[in-house]
């Protein structure tokens, strides 16, 4: 005999498994790479000596101290992204495309006249993590524990921002060891737009049509703090960077809709909407650069070390036991935490060729592990390809950057235990100027 769903049962299915995955996708997704998007980071992401800006605030705030003149910096963004989907049982390959601008931030160093040494200060307010997700997807789709399939189509888009309000200083602490500090205060926001629609073509359920969608919207509130070290013994670099833990207040509102059309003509429909508040604390990161500069050229490695499974998740939101028990949720997300997250090191390489002293050609490219244990090869890891020029004239110099993102990933869609096997293309432009005072 065939199991037919109720409505009912549907929307309590709905709802409970929005509120655990979300809060825990929410520990991962939205920010898990944090880099300023403008200037020399756009470029070279978290490097530790290539950032010779107000950006390096972010980065690694010791090298303010290398930047040179006092300068105001502006910049802007564009996003492209591209995603192609093909249905593990079924289906043709399927894609998607999203577009959008970002301010990519203002900043100002000022490089203090002192007896001795150096001393910079700086100021910034810039982007360091730019989210977007892009998934649509359509076919044949396998019932959980069932040879039989259904038709299903998925549409998930998310954008999102995480700005950061940066103040800071290097001070040349001993001839060319270079120390210093920022704190970087955030707020951003996620949106999240989900729609499901299913056909029983093969008359399995109850309801010929089902449709469900979601919108949450995060928003996200807190602080950290950046320390750096960079010395030079020419034509050698050293740079060290260590933030602290990042703590995000989240207040999030949801709504969920869902429309039930059964084999009968009857029709169902209600919306749910629910307002949440927790808190994710990022663990300390760390990361170390060598690096090699001679008149022509600057040469950088940098590695980046994550201690994903240490992150900690915080709420006041209850579960209801079987036994009618009021539960904390947050037990169980840190021990998924703990046990589905791995710690990971990013490696990224960068290179500078000074052509006279007007233009600079840049490059870029960084390898990300991805925080999940037990991925394939295929969808282990992101790749970041970057290039640019800095071309100068007089006390005014323009940044032309272009990025370009690939990463291959595995979506799950949990009522049929399915995979959707997926590729996502991002393409990214950066321009930024920067006026010497």
């Amino acid at each position: 005999m065939v199991r037919k769903y109720s409505g009912l049962f549907l929307l309590v299915l709905l709802i409970t498994s929005t509120l655990l995955a979300q809060t825990y996708e929410d520990a991962l997704k939205p920010f898990q790479y944090l880099n300023p998007t403008a200037g020399y980071s756009f470029i070279f992401g978290d490097h530790a000596l290539l950032a010779k800006d107000v950006t390096a605030l972010f980065s690694n705030p010791a090298n303010l101290g290398l930047a040179g003149k006092t300068s105001l910096l502006v910049s802007f963004q564009n996003n492209r992204m591209y995603q192609y989907s093909t249905p593990s049982v079924g289906g043709k390959e399927k894609s998607g495309k999203s577009e959008y601008k970002n301010f990519g931030g203002i900043g100002f160093l000022y490089n203090v006249p002192v007896y001795r040494g150096t001393l910079a200060l700086g100021i910034a307010y810039m982007p360091v993590a730019v989210y977007d997700n892009l998934f649509v997807a359509q076919g044949l789709y396998k019932i959980t524990s069932s040879t039989d399939t259904v038709f299903n189509k998925y549409n998930l888009q998310e954008t999102g921002l995480l700005n950061s309000l940066s103040i800071g200083f290097s001070v040349e602490f001993r001839k060319n060891l270079f120390v210093g500090c920022s704190i970087n205060f955030y707020n951003g926001y996620r949106i999240h737009d989900f729609e499901r629609e299913e056909v029983d073509t093969l008359d399995f359920f109850e309801h010929h049509y089902y449709m469900d969608s979601e919108n949450i919207e995060p928003e996200y509130r807190g602080r950290n703090i950046t320390l750096g070290l960079t010395y030079v013994y020419t034509p050698f670099l050293y740079g060290f960077r260590l933030s602290t833990p990042i703590r995000l207040k989240t207040e999030e509102t949801s709504q969920i809709e869902y429309k039930t059309v059964y084999d009968t003509g009857d029709e169902e429909s209600d919306t749910w909407e629910y307002n949440l508040n927790y808190e994710i604390t990022y663990p300390v990161e760390f990361s170390t650069a060598l690096g090699f500069k001679t008149s022509a050229f600057e040469l950088a490695l940098n590695a980046t070390f994550h201690n994903w499974n240490m992150i900690k998740f915080n709420s006041d939101i209850i579960d209801v036991g079987e036994d009618g028990d009021t539960l904390s949720i947050d037990p169980e997300i840190n021990s998924n935490i703990h046990s589905l997250l791995k710690q990971t090191l990013d490696v990224s390489f960068g290179a500078v060729y000074h052509i006279g002293r007007k233009i600079e050609l840049m490059f870029g490219y960084r390898i990300i592990q991805k925080p999940y244990r037990d991925l394939g090869k295929d969808y282990s890891s992101i790749n970041e390809i970057s290039t640019g020029i800095k071309y100068s004239i007089g006390e005014l110099s323009l940044f032309i950057a272009y990025k370009f993102v690939s990463t291959k990933e595995l979506i799950y869609q949990e009522t049929f235990g399915t995979l959707t096997d997926q590729r996502l293309q991002r393409h990214r432009i950066n321009i930024t100027t920067s006026l010497a005072l």
